[in-house]
């Protein structure tokens, strides 16, 4: 959706999956953050201030559950822990989004005369609509589950289904605002701009990094992945279209606008506010 977008802006009909998967080899920060998981799980280590935080939140979490004894849902209704509980929501999200996304592009794509893939319906379908549907499709299912093994009734459901809602409205307010942010500098044509401004002084192989450098002050600055990308692709892409037609900066341009998108996920102070409790030592990110 983004990518597409972005390069119709510049006049180019592309495939924005294609693009999407075929740069993921540049994606050096979030590569480089799954490696690292990986080598903590099997050296059974962790960074020291996520240490001291994880250990302030086991006691904060036991005080809260020591608190909470007297209260009737914990004392009358133990929650069995089962583990396609977890499981079977999130694979009827991937499922259902997916599916949704090839039939939805099929539609698109019949009367264009391209070949009825899977990767060209994909690329031509509204990935956020899919989406959508998915996620509302599971959310069914769990409620299903949950109330079929009676673990919580419609009213706590409900009640738990609030308190989600009220605690995502700070997070989809910052990405409307974004979201309004970069469809506004496109209406002006910034990226146009950029581009005559910059004319030959740049070399383009340093244009990636600087996508980067933009995309990291801009995700640590909203807190949103999402967000950030809604700002910087209709940006950025039109520019680098604009200065060169060479499809690996192309790519390299791409994957920076992704990677650096992501690192307000992990770091920005922006993050979901912490549980409630003292908190002597804060997470990496927060103030």
């Amino acid at each position: 959706g983004y990518i597409e977008s972005a390069f119709s802006l510049a006049g180019q009909d592309v495939s924005g999956f294609a693009y999407l998967v075929e740069s993921i080899p540049y994606r050096f920060f979030v590569l480089s953050a799954l490696f690292g998981v990986i080598i903590y799980v099997f050296i059974n280590k962790d960074i020291e201030p996520m240490i001291r935080y994880e250990e302030e939140m086991r006691l904060t979490v036991g005080n809260i559950q020591e608190d909470d004894e007297d209260d009737d849902d914990r004392k009358n209704n133990k929650i069995p822990a089962r583990w396609y509980n977890a499981i079977v929501p999130l694979v009827a999200l991937v499922v259902i989004s997916i599916v949704q996304m090839y039939f939805d592009g099929k539609t698109v794509i019949e009367g264009s005369g391209l070949p009825v893939t899977f990767l060209n319906c994909v690329s031509h379908s509204n990935s956020i609509n899919s989406l959508i549907i998915g996620t509302s499709v599971s959310l069914l299912i769990t409620m299903v589950m949950v109330m079929s093994q009676r673990i919580l009734g419609m009213s706590k459901l409900l009640e738990h289904f609030v308190e989600g809602v009220k605690g995502m409205s700070e997070p989809i307010m910052i990405l409307v605002l974004a979201w309004a942010l970069g469809i506004a500098m496109n209406d002006i044509h910034t990226s146009q701009y950029i581009a005559l401004a910059l004319g030959d002084s740049m070399k383009v192989e340093y244009f990636p990094a600087i996508v980067c450098l933009i995309g990291y002050a801009m995700s640590y600055a909203s807190g949103s992945a999402l967000g950030t990308q809604g700002i910087i692709f209709p940006l950025v892409i039109p520019v680098i279209v604009h200065l060169t037609d060479d499809e690996e900066v192309y790519l390299k341009t791409i994957a920076a606008a992704c990677s650096s998108s992501v690192f307000g996920n992990l770091c920005s102070p922006k993050l979901a506010p912490l549980p409630p409790g003292p908190h002597e030592h804060p997470p990496p990110g927060h103030p």
